[in-house]
């Protein structure tokens, strides 16, 4: 795991103005700055507290071109019949566009993807999967075994995931923007919002306005300030991070996993420590963690050492997608929240297509992901 530093920013203490207003400042929020302030837009971002100290100094930095849910899940929401499976491609893509000193100062590092079941009845719906996987033309092996894994059946796909240290990226990505122009302001928070006709006005906590041509929803779970409506749940993600490990097959070392039955995503660690997530409701969350060493037990065969054990604030979406876009009814109010599968991938893909946006170049079609669609 990445050292986490840290690097502090002035609060805001004067009335400002700005083209584009940043409220959130995790790895969304730098990913936005990044792509916003390399445009040449004005840009200002706040954060409430200290950058980096909700969500992304949580995340796992688990890179997943593949949505989480297979079709028959998919089909049980009621979401698309023809799922966008190039979108988690391209979102990948996006990321590999970005500069060379990025991508090697973050940790990158790229992996293969295996979603297996450990149980029989999870054969039927995985087949299923792995059918529909190469009617689109994504190329997949449907497996029987894995070294060393309890599994029965699986959908296993080469240099289809990756890991990153989403705390020192976003630090870089928010180095760039400050060379670019960006003004950042911590432990400010935004406490209410004036809709003029042409500006934005947010006043903070210290009683200062800052105007500005849009306003940039990047705040995770805290959008009650935005919005009534309500994108998803709020859920907990559970972590548990073992001991070092000895006489782990290799292919370990080199691969995501993610077991349907208990929806739990794990990967070795470069420092031989099996780092694995889970996401549950708060009303659960003791029995989640329970849940997720007992299933350290299954994979190990015997009992490990903890190291560091955390719960965090998240939020699930039904369809397990990320929200990026323009308001239905205010396109001065967008919105970019990584959630679901691979919110790192999420946030840069969010970054570039609003900027687009902004700048009238309207990217493809992602009405899957706008915050007006049905499956919300």
């Amino acid at each position: 795991m990445n050292s986490q530093t840290t690097k502090t920013f002035p609060y805001l203490n004067e009335d400002i103005k700005t083209d584009v207003l940043i409220v959130g400042g995790g790895l969304t929020g730098a990913c936005l700055a990044y792509f916003f302030t390399e445009a040449g837009i004005d840009t200002v971002l706040i954060e409430a507290e200290k950058l980096g100290y909700q969500g992304t100094s949580s995340d796992t930095g688990i890179l997943q071109l593949v949505p989480e849910n297979t079709v028959n899940r998919r089909k049980t929401l009621s979401e698309f019949p023809n799922f966008p499976y190039s979108f988690y491609r391209d979102m990948l893509q996006n990321f590999k566009e970005l500069p060379d000193v990025l991508v090697n100062r973050c940790g990158y590092n790229e992996k293969d993807y295996l979603l297996y079941s450990d149980t029989i009845t999870g054969t039927n719906e995985l087949t299923l999967e792995y059918i529909c996987r190469k009617e689109k033309n994504i190329p997949c092996s449907l497996l029987n075994s894995f070294p060393g894994l309890p599994m029965k059946t699986g959908i296993f796909q080469e240099n289809a995931a990756g890991t990153i240290h989403p705390f020192s990226f976003m630090h870089y990505l928010i180095d760039c923007a400050v060379e670019n122009g960006l003004k950042v302001f911590e432990n400010t928070k935004a406490v209410q919002f004036q809709n003029t006709a042409e500006r934005y006005l947010c006043k903070t906590n210290y009683h200062n306005i800052i105007t500005s041509k849009i306003i940039i929803c990047a705040a995770g779970s805290e959008t009650d300030l935005f919005t009534e409506r309500k994108f998803g749940q709020k859920s907990c993600r559970c972590q548990l991070l073992s001991e070092p490990l000895e006489n782990l097959d290799s292919q370990w070392k080199n691969t995501i996993f993610q077991n349907i039955r208990t929806n739990t995503r794990f990967y070795v660690t470069e420092e031989q420590q099996i780092l694995l997530e889970t996401i549950g409701n708060s009303r659960n969350i003791l029995s989640k963690s329970n849940q997720l060493e007992h299933f350290l037990y299954e994979l190990t065969g015997k009992r490990q050492k903890i190291i560091r054990r955390t719960v965090s604030k998240t939020i699930e979406t039904r369809d397990f997608l990320p929200i990026v876009g323009a308001e239905p009814v205010n396109p001065s109010l967008l919105y970019a929240l990584p959630y679901g599968t691979s919110s790192v991938l999420s946030s840069i893909y969010a970054g570039k297509a609003l900027c687009s946006l902004y700048l009238g170049n309207y990217p493809k079609d992602f009405s899957f992901i706008s915050p007006g669609r049905s499956s919300l």
